[in-house]
Protein backbone atom coordinates (compact mmCIF):
# COMPACT_ATOMS: atom_id res chain seq x y z
CA UNK A 1 0.00 0.00 0.00
CA UNK A 2 1.30 3.48 -0.79
CA UNK A 3 0.76 6.03 2.24
CA UNK A 4 1.28 9.40 2.78
CA UNK A 5 1.67 10.71 6.79
CA UNK A 6 0.13 13.90 6.44
CA UNK A 7 0.25 17.17 8.66
CA UNK A 8 -3.39 18.41 9.67
CA UNK A 9 -4.61 22.13 10.47
CA UNK A 10 -0.84 22.89 11.16
CA UNK A 11 0.14 20.60 13.62
CA UNK A 12 2.56 17.47 13.52
CA UNK A 13 -0.10 14.95 14.41
CA UNK A 14 -0.94 13.18 11.48
CA UNK A 15 -3.26 10.49 9.77
CA UNK A 16 -2.39 8.37 6.83
CA UNK A 17 -3.90 8.63 3.46
CA UNK A 18 -3.67 5.72 0.90
CA UNK A 19 -5.50 5.13 -2.20
CA UNK A 20 -6.87 8.63 -1.55
CA UNK A 21 -8.82 6.85 1.38
CA UNK A 22 -7.96 8.08 5.16
CA UNK A 23 -7.40 5.26 7.37
CA UNK A 24 -7.82 6.86 11.35
CA UNK A 25 -7.80 4.94 14.50
CA UNK A 26 -9.23 5.49 18.26
CA UNK A 27 -5.74 4.12 19.66
CA UNK A 28 -2.86 5.96 20.79
CA UNK A 29 -0.23 3.73 21.10
CA UNK A 30 1.37 3.65 17.69
CA UNK A 31 3.17 0.27 18.79
CA UNK A 32 -0.16 -1.21 18.40
CA UNK A 33 -2.23 0.88 16.46
CA UNK A 34 -4.89 -0.48 13.40
CA UNK A 35 -5.62 2.01 10.95
CA UNK A 36 -9.23 1.73 9.32
CA UNK A 37 -11.10 3.05 6.62
CA UNK A 38 -12.63 6.81 8.12
CA UNK A 39 -16.03 7.68 7.10
CA UNK A 40 -18.24 10.61 7.51
CA UNK A 41 -21.97 10.07 8.30
CA UNK A 42 -24.55 13.12 7.54
CA UNK A 43 -21.42 15.33 6.87
CA UNK A 44 -21.10 15.76 10.56
CA UNK A 45 -20.07 12.09 11.92
CA UNK A 46 -16.17 11.05 11.34
CA UNK A 47 -16.55 7.17 11.84
CA UNK A 48 -14.55 4.06 11.11
CA UNK A 49 -17.44 1.91 11.47
CA UNK A 50 -18.53 0.74 8.03
CA UNK A 51 -21.94 1.95 6.74
CA UNK A 52 -24.53 -0.71 6.23
CA UNK A 53 -25.48 0.77 2.90
CA UNK A 54 -23.65 2.48 0.16
CA UNK A 55 -20.34 2.68 2.20
CA UNK A 56 -18.41 3.74 -0.41
CA UNK A 57 -20.04 7.18 -0.89
CA UNK A 58 -18.83 7.73 3.11
CA UNK A 59 -15.69 7.12 2.28
CA UNK A 60 -13.17 10.04 3.66
CA UNK A 61 -11.53 11.01 0.23
CA UNK A 62 -8.40 13.41 0.33
CA UNK A 63 -7.36 14.74 -3.27
CA UNK A 64 -4.21 17.43 -2.92
CA UNK A 65 -3.51 19.13 -5.89
CA UNK A 66 0.58 17.88 -7.13
CA UNK A 67 1.50 21.09 -6.90
CA UNK A 68 0.51 21.14 -3.01
CA UNK A 69 1.75 18.04 -2.14
CA UNK A 70 4.84 19.30 -0.48
CA UNK A 71 3.31 21.38 1.74
CA UNK A 72 0.71 19.17 2.91
CA UNK A 73 2.46 15.70 3.09
CA UNK A 74 5.56 14.89 5.66
CA UNK A 75 6.52 12.11 4.72
CA UNK A 76 5.65 9.52 1.80
CA UNK A 77 5.64 5.52 1.34
CA UNK A 78 4.75 4.67 5.09
CA UNK A 79 4.30 1.31 5.18
CA UNK A 80 0.98 -0.80 6.45
CA UNK A 81 1.13 -4.40 7.57
CA UNK A 82 -1.80 -6.48 5.94
CA UNK A 83 -3.21 -5.98 9.24
CA UNK A 84 -3.46 -2.47 9.30
CA UNK A 85 -0.69 -1.84 11.74
CA UNK A 86 2.69 0.36 10.65
CA UNK A 87 5.39 -1.83 10.25
CA UNK A 88 8.22 -1.43 12.64
CA UNK A 89 10.43 0.68 9.83
CA UNK A 90 8.15 3.38 9.19
CA UNK A 91 7.22 3.73 12.82
CA UNK A 92 10.92 4.55 13.47
CA UNK A 93 10.88 7.03 10.47
CA UNK A 94 7.88 8.70 11.66
CA UNK A 95 9.74 8.77 15.64
CA UNK A 96 12.78 10.56 14.22
CA UNK A 97 10.90 13.08 12.13
CA UNK A 98 8.55 13.87 15.63
CA UNK A 99 5.79 12.70 13.95
CA UNK A 100 2.56 11.72 15.64
CA UNK A 101 -0.44 10.01 14.37
CA UNK A 102 -4.34 11.21 14.87
CA UNK A 103 -6.64 9.94 17.25
CA UNK A 104 -10.34 9.99 16.22
CA UNK A 105 -12.25 12.23 18.11
CA UNK A 106 -9.12 13.73 20.38
CA UNK A 107 -7.18 15.21 17.76
CA UNK A 108 -9.43 14.72 14.50
CA UNK A 109 -11.41 16.25 13.82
Amino acid sequence: MLSEWSRARGHRSCHVLGRGQNYVTWSPNIKTVVFSVMYQLNNVKYTTEKPKQRARDHEVIDRVPLGEADSFIDHYDVKLTPKQKITVKSRRQLEKLGLRHHILGQTFP
